[in-house]
């Protein structure tokens, strides 16, 4: 379903079993959004109480529009730097909303009311923070590293793919840098030299394209 958020649910599914299963899950009274992202906050959890390695972790609460206001004490150069970059920071969690309304389709569908919204939104907004880190891999000091990779797409037909189309020999050898890059180009980006970063839009067509080559490829060669 990370993979490619932008399908069909039937079609994420991959059968009708599965496909009954998933609406009866998002239909479901009885399913709490909170026990649906349960292992996702655990493991936050677990990031900052230490796994981080940093002395603060800011929890950033978002709201609908960004404010600038705050209340701590500026006294010193510290402490308005700390200011600084918590602001900064608002950006990513505004880059996290675009990934989850722009690429998982949130707001495509309207909802019958307030709880048939909040389960699907539980499950996007999961699979936002995958896309998200996709993109910043290809660009932090693991954008050159293949491992990392294969941690984060899990489809080897995909990547498979996507090192064709980047023309090099060994999937496994396809570093995150080549893999988001490869997934722009193939969705408008032109990777000119003062080019921006690849937005959402374009990394969501070239998804796409991408994914419809491996279901092409899957249909002729059915395993």
């Amino acid at each position: 379903m990370a993979d490619d958020p932008q399908r069909p649910l039937p079609r994420r599914c991959g059968n009708w079993s599965a496909t009954l299963g998933a609406y009866r899950l998002l239909n479901n009274d009885r399913v709490e959004p909170g026990a649906l992202i349960g292992g996702h906050v655990r493991q936050t959890r677990a990031m900052c109480s230490g796994g981080a390695g940093e002395p603060v972790v800011l929890c950033v609460q978002d709201s609908t529009e960004l404010s600038t206001a705050h209340e701590l004490p500026v006294t010193n150069l510290q402490e308005a730097l700390f200011i600084v970059e918590c602001h900064r920071q608002r950006w990513r969690i505004e880059e996290w909303r675009r990934a989850q309304k722009t690429d998982c389709r949130l707001k495509s569908s309207p909802p019958r009311d307030v709880d048939a919204f909040r389960r699907p939104a539980a499950i996007s907004a999961v699979i936002a923070v995958r896309l998200l880190q996709l993109r910043d891999l290809g660009e932090d000091e693991q954008a050159d590293n293949p491992a990392k990779l294969q941690q984060v797409v899990s489809d080897p037909l995909v990547l498979q793919v996507v090192a064709r189309l980047a023309k090099v020999d060994d999937p496994t050898t396809l570093t995150p840098r080549q893999f988001l890059h490869t997934l722009a180009r193939q969705g408008g980006w032109l990777a000119r030299k003062h080019d921006g970063r690849p937005g959402w839009q374009t990394l969501r067509h070239g998804r796409q394209k991408v994914h419809a080559y491996a279901d092409g490829i899957r249909l002729l060669h059915p395993t």
